[in-house]
């Protein structure tokens, strides 16, 4: 079969999506050899070959269809007034892989990733503009016929069926790979001397900066905790304005992913506050690593943790408060936590993760022949 994929989140360096996007199409062209792709790729500023992520696609066997309209131009056409179709720029596929972000058009069977709802369950943490956009691509989606999707986590499948028209069958569970690596002595040196840190002397969260990462409530929560332990956060600036004047909290920004694993392998415990989240990579990374983790109980969050995490109530200034002491004063715990971490991060693979989705795309050949 034909399969075409739009690949575009790729050039969001750092994010969920972009990570998501770069290691699914990359192990699908590794384990895939039955089937041919396409990949769609599109941005106004960025060209591919100069995302860091791409290097590994633009070498494989697929087919790369690149293009440099503006974001807004294609939003309006395929999402808004859904004309124009995705034939006209890859050609003919029998089955195309939408982003969560361009539905456009087409006579292929579609597939497309649902990572989380927190445009629909949030909608105050939530730019106007996205929540427009992912509203029109659910219902769109809800009202296609050809078309099945994947959900991060049980958590989001069972949003997906409370809020939208969407049969059982055409959801599938899959959940997402994570691809750590543990840095040499020297690369920890570096990074840990570059912000200014001292091993396991640190809080560390992860993640773009923006309302549903629930940073305020942490802040006032860590405010309350005595001591000079620095609160490291790491992560691109999304939309909002968080700021603290408290000066142990280090806004260090985007990090490349030596560094993040550096800080992940020599944090204290990683605290991840958001009030929902669709899977929350951090988590499973800051395991992978031997990190403890500090999550909220929501949505994927408990899934993800199961019987690993420390929870609190993201809602609660006073539980993250409990949280945070647990973690900072309790060592047996913490090393309880890395052990049983290590092992439960093993269970998302990209390999399984890709075999699961070819195995999808294989079924629907059956239906195409019907």
């Amino acid at each position: 079969m034909k399969i075409g994929i739009d690949i575009s989140q790729i050039q969001y360096e750092g994010t969920g999506v972009a990570r998501y996007t770069k290691n699914l199409v990359t192990e699908l062209l590794q384990q895939d050899k039955h089937n041919t792709y396409t990949l769609f790729y599109n941005s106004f500023h960025i060209r591919l070959k100069d995302v860091l992520g791409a290097r590994v696609l633009l070498s494989s066997s697929a087919r790369i269809c690149e293009f440099s309209l503006p974001e807004k131009v294609l939003h309006i056409m395929w999402n808004v007034f859904s004309f124009i179709s995705i034939e006209h720029f890859i050609g003919r596929q029998d089955i195309y892989f939408y982003s969560d972000w361009f539905t456009p058009p087409t006579n292929a069977y579609t597939f497309t990733t649902v990572h989380d709802l927190a445009f629909k369950l949030f909608p105050q943490t939530v730019h106007p503009y996205v929540r427009a956009a992912q509203e029109r691509r659910l219902y769109r989606i809800s009202n296609k016929k050809r078309n099945s999707v994947f959900a991060d986590s049980i958590s989001t499948k069972n949003d997906l069926q409370k809020y939208y028209p969407i049969e059982s069958g055409r959801i599938k569970v899959i959940h997402p790979g994570v691809i750590s690596q543990k840095q040499n002595s020297g690369k920890v040196k570096e990074t840990l001397l570059r912000y200014k840190l001292t091993e396991r002397e640190f809080i560390l969260v992860v993640g773009t900066l923006e309302p549903r990462k629930n940073l305020s409530r942490l802040f006032e929560a860590y405010a309350t905790i005595q001591g000079n332990i620095p609160l490291v956060v790491a992560g691109k600036n999304g939309w909002g304005i968080i700021t603290s004047n408290d000066s142990r909290i280090r806004m260090i920004g985007f990090v490349n992913d030596e560094e993040l694993f550096a800080l992940y392998q020599n944090a204290l415990f990683f605290v991840m506050p958001s009030l929902y989240e669709g899977f929350g990579f951090p988590a499973v990374e800051a395991m992978s690593l031997g990190c403890p983790v500090c999550l909220s109980r929501t949505s994927s969050l408990v899934e993800i943790g199961a019987d690993v995490a420390v929870f609190f109530d993201p809602l609660s200034v006073s539980d993250i408060v409990r949280a945070l002491q647990t973690l900072l004063t309790d060592a047996s715990l913490r090393k309880r936590t890395i052990q049983k971490g290590l092992v439960r991060a093993r269970k998302f693979n990209w390999a399984v993760t890709a075999h699961q989705v070819i195995h999808e795309f294989n079924r629907v050949e059956g239906i195409l022949a019907t």
